[in-house]
């Protein structure tokens, strides 16, 4: 329990970076939620979980944050390739280690490990150990201004209901589904959750996230006969 409380490092962007990205045209225009509640869903989880007993190797490191310590980050990164190493390291090896010692079956891993025949290439995957992806996830190094939701185009592409987008220092959790007293499906964002909190932090909001979507993976998109869930091109401001 302890490990996942614990707040990931910060990330160490190098002298040099880069200012690109690999965001495409790619805009929602389906609708767009708020996940109400989404700290307080956590928090709950959390409380009511019963926990396996974990082996001493997942021990929390509790020692002050020196440089003589691993709760050091030590490697720059310069682009997204970089952010997603370091978020592979602190957040998917750690989540793998938890989700180990509870028997379940999944892992965070880079969207080509999975087995889908999903043309598109994403960043990162919740996957089972067999590879069938259970939800998908977007990364964006967090000093280009430029995040839209392109994600959205991939989830329904894939079929599935859960997906994740992220800077590392921030972090938000989403959702396909209609909502009560509507026809059409909607995508819900959760609160944003930074690297820092200790109120609900990172690791703990995906291990409440990881659960949930394994128990509910696939969600079609459904939409009016004329609408459309994505544009490409020009820029779609949703009203």
């Amino acid at each position: 329990r302890d490990i996942v409380l614990e707040i990931p490092p910060p990330l160490l962007g190098g002298p040099n970076r880069t200012e690109s990205n690999a965001i495409h045209p790619i805009y929602l225009k389906g609708d767009l939620y708020p996940w109400s509640g989404f700290r307080q869903e956590v928090i709950n989880h959390w409380q009511s979980y019963p926990w396996r007993a974990m082996p001493a190797a997942l021990a929390a490191q509790t020692f002050p944050p020196t440089t003589a310590t691993t709760n050091t980050e030590f490697v720059y990164a310069a682009d997204e390739n970089g952010l997603q190493d370091r978020w592979n390291q602190n957040i998917g090896q750690i989540m793998g280690v938890v989700f180990d010692s509870q028997r379940m079956d999944m892992r965070l891993a880079d969207f080509k490990a999975n087995l889908s025949d999903c043309t598109e290439v994403l960043d990162s995957v919740i996957c089972t150990t067999g590879g069938q992806a259970i939800a998908v996830g977007e990364f964006t190094v967090f000093w280009v201004d430029s995040h839209e939701f392109q994600i959205a185009e991939y989830m329904a592409a894939l079929g599935l209901k859960h997906g994740y987008l992220s800077i590392y220092n921030q972090t938000i959790f989403l959702k396909v589904e209609v909502p009560a007293g509507k026809r059409y499906t909607g995508l819900f964002y959760s609160d944003v959750i930074n690297r820092s909190d200790t109120s609900v932090t990172l690791r703990q909001a995906f291990f409440y996230f990881a659960i949930k979507t394994r128990s509910d993976i696939y969600h079609t998109v459904q939409i009016s006969r004329n609408a459309q869930w994505t544009v490409t091109g020009k820029k779609f401001v949703n009203t």
